[in-house]
């Protein structure tokens, strides 16, 4: 991919990309980037924030990533809402063409509902986050639901390493940029 020096920059970001060794010349898929320059960035879910993007990442790719995000919450409380899981099962079997658009969009309607009729704050978060899950934006969801799970580990009790958590999601966002690469040969 060219131009990412310039893709980088358009984001606005915090800091000027050279800072980490990026330069106009840098060209790569995401996949290369992330191996490249992860643990180069001030904070580790900068490379997260940067390659879940539209302009560096396919649609797939990033729902896929929100559902596993979303999935890592469940562990943390005891009851999942049955309507969160449906989005998040919905989003993945959508992404793999073994759902309807329109049964994406009632499990988003029927999750945000949900999530509005919880009892605690973290319960409204992971329901939330399955909402996102299957929203009409793909690269908004996964930046959401990345920070909102790594918002909450640092509330859980004991609180959990915000960088090993975000260090899990990139692995994450490797394993699923692998399978594409391996699928597009």
């Amino acid at each position: 991919m060219k131009d990412v020096y310039q893709i980088l920059k358009s984001f606005n970001v915090c800091y000027d990309p050279k800072d980490i060794g990026l330069d106009e010349t840098v060209e790569g898929t995401p996949l290369e980037l992330i191996k490249k320059y992860r643990g180069k960035t001030k904070k580790t879910e900068d490379i997260i924030w940067a390659v879940c993007r539209p302009e560096l990442k396919d649609d797939e790719t990033l729902r896929l990533f929100s559902c596993w995000c979303t999935k890592e919450l469940f562990k943390l409380i005891d009851n999942v809402l049955p309507e969160s899981r449906k989005a998040v099962k919905i989003t993945e079997h959508y992404m793999y063409q073994l759902a309807t658009l329109e049964e994406l969009v009632k499990a988003q309607e029927d999750a945000e509902l949900a999530a509005y009729n919880t009892n605690t704050q973290l319960e409204f978060v992971v329901a939330w986050c399955a909402a996102r899950c299957s929203g009409r934006i793909p690269w908004i969801a996964a930046q959401e639901v990345s920070a909102a799970a790594l918002a909450v580990i640092l509330r859980t009790d004991p609180p959990m390493d915000k960088d090993v958590e975000a260090n899990k999601q990139i692995d994450k966002l490797i394993q699923l940029l692998e399978r594409k690469e391996k699928r597009n040969v």
